[in-house]
């Protein structure tokens, strides 16, 4: 799945320079981002959806769905018919199904490995998805330049590559649902609002993913505007990825960190005071509070400079609490309702 998720953040800077270029106008760019993240609302709708189903096969067809949409893109591009809203469309439903599979590949983790083993793997799964964004948007940059066709044919490759792998997988079990879906949504609702962890690390998450594609789509226009190359709006955009990895590497040590930190500054009153505030030492929720003042931080870099390099260190520091956070709301997903963090 690694090769695909590459192409599908590749995609992620590729969207809105091809939107721009056919669009002529920056605005475009804001509708199709737009487009390929609005699916994002059909967590609670898809995660019922796999529930129901053999995870592995939703994986393959969600990847065929996405290989056939991509697909139909490079042939409008070689046929120089492609029309912003033919990209709006399958920048939507490319999404769409790449959410499933996304779904679709976490439901696997618990399924295949020990439980004891699900906090690793699911930093290896974050980690994966982390190096993708670090890898797939300098690429996405890269191929776009050499010809906007290439990164959207790169990326049926890709996913060609990653149905092999699926292929192999072992068929899971189905679980019989007797209860409609909408009673199942109802239910997940209900124990998120019960669960300490998930009913604030949801919110939280939702309204920096928002944030962070709103200042993708003012980077990425404001770059066009300045005649940035594609390739360096890529490597900005991927520092994300590089903070990512330096976030899912920490999660699995997190507890053992900041127990370490609070036994040095505990001497210290003032120092102590901090590290508590900012969430280094204690757990639990702890990484809600240290992903917002990480965003915090991020924000500010913005707010003061207007150099890429600094854009791209604020990135950095965004997708370490983006790390962190996923790491940490995965392995929550599969403890019992309610549970301590």
């Amino acid at each position: 799945m690694t090769a695909s998720m590459v192409g599908s953040r590749a995609l992620g800077v590729v969207y809105p320079l091809l939107s721009v270029t056919i669009g002529h106008s920056t605005v475009w760019a804001g509708w199709v981002t737009f487009a390929w993240t609005a699916p994002t609302v059909l967590y609670m709708l898809a995660g019922a959806v796999v529930d129901r189903c053999d995870a592995r096969l939703v994986l393959l067809w969600s990847q065929l769905s996405r290989a056939v949409l991509i697909a139909s893109v490079v042939a409008a591009l070689l046929l120089e018919n492609l029309s912003v809203w033919h990209l709006l469309v399958v920048a939507f439903l490319e999404a769409s199904f790449a959410l499933f599979a996304t779904l679709a590949e976490i439901a696997l983790i618990p399924a295949i490995v020990d439980r004891k083993e699900v906090g690793r793997a699911a930093a290896l799964q974050e980690g994966s998805v982390q190096a993708a964004v670090l890898a797939g948007r300098p690429l996405g940059g890269a191929l776009y330049g050499i010809w906007p066709f290439v990164p959207f044919a790169v990326n049926v490759l890709l996913i060609g590559v990653s149905l092999c792998a699926v292929w192999r997988l072992k068929h899971t079990r189905m679980p019989k649902h007797r209860t409609p879906i909408a009673v199942d949504i109802y239910i997940a609702i209900r124990r998120v609002r019960r669960h300490r962890f998930l009913r604030v690390a949801v919110p939280l998450t939702a309204a920096t993913n928002l944030i962070f594609h709103a200042l993708v789509i003012v980077f990425i226009a404001s770059s066009t505007t300045n005649g940035t190359p594609p390739v360096v709006t890529g490597v900005v955009l991927a520092a994300t990825g590089i903070g990512g990895l330096i976030g899912t590497l920490l999660a699995p040590a997190r507890t053992s960190i900041g127990t370490w930190i609070g036994a040095r500054t505990a001497a210290s009153g003032i120092l102590s005071w901090v590290t508590d505030v900012t969430g280094l030492t204690r757990d639990g929720r702890s990484t809600l509070v240290l992903h917002t003042w990480l965003w915090v931080c991020g924000l500010v870099l913005i707010a003061v400079t207007d150099t890429p390099l600094w854009f791209g260190l604020a990135l950095t520091l965004m997708g370490m609490a983006g790390g962190l956070s996923n790491v940490t709301f995965r392995t929550q997903v599969v403890r019992p309702c309610g549970a301590r963090p």
